[in-house]
C-alpha cells in the first residue's frame, strides 16, 4: 500500500465524511451509493475480461497433423511435435508455433 495513500477508497471516504460534517446527508449517501455502483460495474467488466482471455487461451490446438516420410498424416499431441517435423496446416484451423514457418517446415 506504499505510495497509494490517496487512492479512490480514501478519497470517497473523505468526501462522505465531509458531506456528513456539513450535514448534507443525501450527498453522503449519494457518494457512497454511486461509488458502490461503479465498483460493481468495474468488477463485472473485470470478470468478463478474465473469462474472454481464458476462452482465447483455450483456442490453442491440442493436436497437430504430422506428415511422415511416407506422406502419411498422423494426428499427434502438440507436445510431441519436434523442430524439423512437417506439419499439415488446414485452412480455418487454429495454429500456434513459437517459430516461423519456412517453406512449410519449422526451422531448426
Amino acid at each position: 500500500m506504499h505510495g497509494e495513500f490517496f487512492d479512490e477508497t480514501f478519497l470517497m471516504s473523505i468526501a462522505t465524511l465531509g458531506a456528513f460534517a456539513i450535514h448534507e446527508f443525501p450527498e453522503a449517501v449519494g457518494v457512497m451509493f454511486f461509488y458502490r455502483i461503479g465498483e460493481y460495474f468495474m468488477d463485472l467488466a473485470t470478470d468478463q475480461s478474465r473469462e474472454q482471455i481464458m476462452e482465447a487461451v483455450d483456442l490453442r490446438p491440442q493436436m497437430v497433423n504430422l506428415i511422415s516420410s511416407e506422406n502419411n498424416v498422423t494426428e499427434i499431441p502438440v507436445e510431441d511435435a519436434k523442430v524439423g517435423d512437417y506439419l499439415l496446416i488446414r485452412p480455418g484451423r487454429p495454429y500456434t508455433a513459437r517459430r516461423h514457418r519456412s517453406q512449410g517446415r519449422l526451422p531448426d
